[in-house]
């Protein structure tokens, strides 16, 4: 598999296999203490399983659910493992209707996940134009750099290829000279797996000599 197809598994794969092994834990936590369990422990639990049903429902699209949720008393700034809100996991799989109504609910359009990353680096990794324009439309910083390699969200966009996200973040200022940690920018991204559209397009944006 090229690396231009990695890009997006390799965002969410560590995280999953902690929530899975955090459910697991609390799975087994539970059974071991179902004969002793007091009342605010039961509560806590409870609240946990709520937030987990909350971003959940905002990773999968339900709106309806999140909606319900939000309308109980739920923050739409919960975060869950490794700091991921409902607006990061909603914006990852381009679920427009629920980063919209998050947004109009005061969700934190720049808040960093443990991994330094924004909702709007979650989205445009994807084909969610229409996301990503929400989200800029919003305030989101076109440049924040995410930790460990330094990726803005305009790099993870070219090395997938996605030319109309390429164009929505341009147009609103996202910085094409940005370079990560090993010097690379947006169009060397683009270039290296084989994007040469976007690769061409970014060009234009390069200060002449």
């Amino acid at each position: 598999m090229k690396k231009s197809q990695k890009i997006r598994h390799l965002v969410f794969s560590f995280s999953l296999i902690l929530i899975i092994t955090a459910a697991y834990n609390c799975k087994n936590k539970r059974e071991k203490q179902s004969g002793e369990k007091n009342i605010p422990t039961a509560i806590q639990e409870n609240n946990m399983d709520i937030v987990e049903t909350f971003l959940d429902a905002a990773m999968n699209g339900d709106l309806n659910k999140v909606k319900q949720i939000v309308r109980n008393g739920m923050d739409v700034n919960t975060a869950g493992v490794q700091g991921r809100t409902a607006l990061m996991l909603a914006a990852y799989n381009g679920h427009t209707d629920i980063v919209k109504y998050l947004l109009e609910k005061r969700a934190t359009v720049n808040v960093l996940d443990d991994m330094g990353q924004s909702a709007l680096i979650y989205a445009a990794s994807g084909p969610f134009p229409e996301t990503v324009k929400v989200l800029l439309d919003h305030k989101a910083d076109p440049d924040i750099v995410a930790k460990g390699d330094g990726w803005t969200a305009l790099m993870f966009a070219a090395a997938e290829g996605q030319l109309e996200v390429v164009k929505v973040l341009l147009a609103y200022g996202a910085n094409p000279l940005i370079r990560e940690k090993d010097g690379d920018d947006a169009e060397s991204f683009a270039r290296k797996n084989g994007h040469t559209d976007v690769a061409k397009y970014l060009h234009n944006f390069v200060p002449k000599k």
